[in-house]
């Protein structure tokens, strides 16, 4: 296992990182490029990236995990949700996934699928399923919401989604995870809750 520095205004300013698996730096000698993280803004995600030439003065971005992976067009899933871990065992086709409900919780709600409705002072679940949003009701209770969201939710993205009430094997909305939050001794230090600023492993 690698830590690579990336650099750029999102990455070595911040003490962002990427992890890739030994053999995988050495047999696609990532050394040799000037790895960045660029930011997704849609996501809220960093991903590692490198800009490379083609043809007559044309450059184009590289992220790291289609390189690794050989995927050029068709989407990659970082199985634990942080885009900067490129280990081969945290990426899977992502063909046929719906990528918006296997991203984790963000923002103010506590539980994925349950939103707050001023109108009506109950709770709302929904959930999006490709291009279409389904409504599944309004509940007076918060727990209720998320556990309707959950149970269509595993329907429609199985081991792919990510749940507020996970069952053994799922994966869950939000989770304390290790995290890098410097680089002083080598290791990784700290633990702390997945959010924009830190580099969840």
């Amino acid at each position: 296992m690698r830590l690579i520095e990336l650099g750029g205004k999102y990455g070595s300013v911040a003490g962002r990182y990427t992890l890739v698996d030994e053999s995988v730096c050495e047999k696609y000698e990532l050394s040799g490029y000037n790895w960045h993280a660029w930011k997704v803004s849609r996501y809220s995600s960093f991903y590692a990236a490198t800009n490379i030439g083609y043809g007559r003065g044309n450059r184009t971005i590289l992220l790291m995990h289609r390189l690794i992976t050989d995927c050029r067009w068709s989407p990659v899933d970082h199985i634990c949700g942080n885009p900067l871990d490129n280990r081969l065992a945290n990426l899977r086709d992502g063909t046929g996934i719906n990528m918006k409900n296997s991203m984790k919780l963000r923002g103010k709600n506590k539980y994925k699928g349950a939103y707050w409705h001023e109108g009506t002072g109950k709770w709302l679940a929904y959930i999006q399923v490709g291009s279409k949003r389904v409504y599944l009701g309004l509940f007076d209770d918060e727990i209720e919401a998320a556990l309707a969201y959950d149970e269509v939710a595993r329907v429609h993205f199985g081991k792919y989604g990510r749940y507020s009430f996970p069952r053994p094997g799922e994966r869950p909305a939000l989770t304390p995870v290790p995290c890098i939050c410097h680089r002083l001794t080598g290791d990784l230090i700290g633990t702390q809750w997945e959010s924009d600023e830190s580099i969840c492993l």
